[in-house]
């Protein structure tokens, strides 16, 4: 297999493909011209997310039972020819199209945010939600070009801050859709043409530009673009980059786990709680402790949870928590996934309370053991109402750390907007904060299939941050820009 450094074209004479890393990738682009005249091109089904989804789509509706035993029966057929290539994909879509005949164009683009929000937003791949990032961060035009329609595309696109998407069309009249499609369709050729068309509109650089992609049907566009970066390929797709030694992204990170994968998580959920409580009970006992009792639990759960599911933790800034031997301390951790709690217990080890989301409460495995060992769950964690306030202080007083874990696990890459809660406990009892962000938790986790991958998760620690109530503000500004 040939190597090269990242960021340097491939050579399409190679006879063997680069196999690279997420980190390949994001240095690659990192090294690339800043600029809107570069594009970076993503389909959709199988790059941005795992799977495919007109899936979603078509459950639902089946669930819904609004597809008869005629269509039912039509769409059987059709998918059966296209899998054994007697059919194209014009049949495949139009058969879609006609589905959709009279429906409102808002209805769909409602539907679209209804599935995005309860199946399609578990599916983003989170290396690729870092691709799209990274190639913001150089100011490049980010697109998504996709055979799939807008309604499948638009929410996530929205999620991911994706301002432009080259898609199927299907005609509408007056806001209805007619069940007829736009031509031509987006796929193979037709994707290049729509790409190219897309470049000269918007004044790109087409050599310099990036595309990412799954299928065989993308090889057209793959071989006349700058930078062709085969993603999750396709078997056609995967031998040509070997042949023209393009470089191979493959994304772990969604999709049904394997049976290890499946076996570890089992065992180390169901292991951890009856152990750590045993321990925990003893422990407390033998000292006459409730503090000791906890203790034992903070520190011996994180490990078992972290260490059968094959986790480990990287940290940065490890002696900014020096001073949490000594004193208690506001802890604010940006999170991206549910088992960030575990994550943060094990750094900080004993005298700690966490703070985290009320609706984790409703989680069968994490709602139990976090009742099972005293995690606060609160509605808005960050914004506490008086009593809690108190309650938090009181705890403060006695010695233990309080530990805030915010951020949408829905939506990892958006920044907290950090609320006064933790400032001002922090400055009404004199103790300092401390910043702390898990980075990629999310990589590994998912809630659909509840799963936990082994792997590495990457945590900063940032320095102390004291205030008073006359300094909230700037203490809001540091400990903001220290969770980025």
């Amino acid at each position: 297999m040939t190597t090269r450094e990242p960021g340097v074209d491939a050579d399409t004479t190679s006879s063997a493909a680069p196999t690279w890393s997420l980190d390949d990738a994001l240095t690659e682009i990192a090294s690339s011209p800043r600029g809107e005249h570069i594009g970076a091109f993503f389909d959709f089904d199988g790059t941005l997310i795992h799977g495919y989804s007109v899936y979603a789509f078509a459950q639902d509706r089946i669930v819904r039972r609004q597809v008869g035993a005629v269509e039912a029966v039509r769409a059987a057929r059709v998918g059966v020819e296209y899998a054994l290539g007697r059919v194209g994909y014009d049949r495949l879509i139009g058969l879609a199209a006609d589905a959709w005949r009279g429906r409102p164009t808002k209805e769909l683009e409602a539907l679209g945010e209804r599935l995005f929000r309860e199946v399609l937003a578990d599916r983003v791949y989170p290396e690729a939600r870092a691709l799209v990032a990274a190639h913001r961060a150089r100011g490049h035009t980010v697109t998504i070009t996709t055979s799939a329609t807008y309604y499948q595309v638009a929410p996530i696109a929205r999620a991911l801050g994706i301002d432009h998407i080259v898609c199927q069309e299907l005609e509408a009249v007056d806001g209805v859709l007619t069940g007829e499609v736009k031509l031509p369709t987006l796929w193979g050729p037709g994707k290049t043409l729509a790409a190219r068309r897309f470049a000269f509109d918007h004044s790109l650089d087409f050599d310099a530009s990036f595309f990412y992609a799954d299928g065989d049907e993308d090889l057209a566009l793959m071989s006349e673009i700058g930078r062709p970066r085969p993603t999750n390929p396709g078997k056609r797709l995967a031998a040509e980059a070997i042949a023209r030694g393009w470089p191979i992204l493959r994304f772990a990170s969604r999709g049904t786990p394997g049976w290890p994968v499946v076996a570890r998580n089992v065992g180390g959920f169901l292991v951890a709680a009856p152990v750590t409580t045993t321990a925990a009970a003893a422990a407390g006992a033998w000292q006459r402790s409730r503090r000791h009792a906890s203790n034992v639990a903070t520190t011996l759960l994180p490990d078992i949870v972290l260490g059968l599911n094959a986790v480990r933790i990287d940290t940065a800034g490890e002696a900014n928590l020096d001073g949490l031997h000594d004193g208690p301390a506001v802890v604010v951790a940006r999170q991206r996934s549910r088992i960030d709690a575990f994550v943060v217990a094990k750094l900080l080890r004993r005298d700690c309370r966490l703070v985290v989301d009320r609706a984790l409460a409703q989680d069968p495995v994490l709602g139990t053991i976090g009742r099972l060992f005293d995690v606060e769950f609160a509605p808005g964690v960050d914004e506490p109402d008086a009593e809690r306030l108190r309650h938090y202080r009181a705890l403060l007083e006695r010695g233990a750390s309080i530990v805030f874990l915010v951020g949408p696990i829905d939506r990892p890459d958006e920044a907290p907007a950090l609320r006064s809660g933790p400032l001002r406990l922090a400055a009404g009892a004199a103790v300092p904060i401390v910043p702390l962000v898990v980075r990629d938790s999310d990589r590994l986790v998912t809630r659909r299939p509840p799963v936990v991958r082994p792997g590495t998760i990457h945590v900063e620690i940032g320095e102390p941050i004291t205030t008073d109530n006359a300094d909230l503000e700037s203490a809001r500004a540091a400990v903001a820009s220290a969770l980025v």
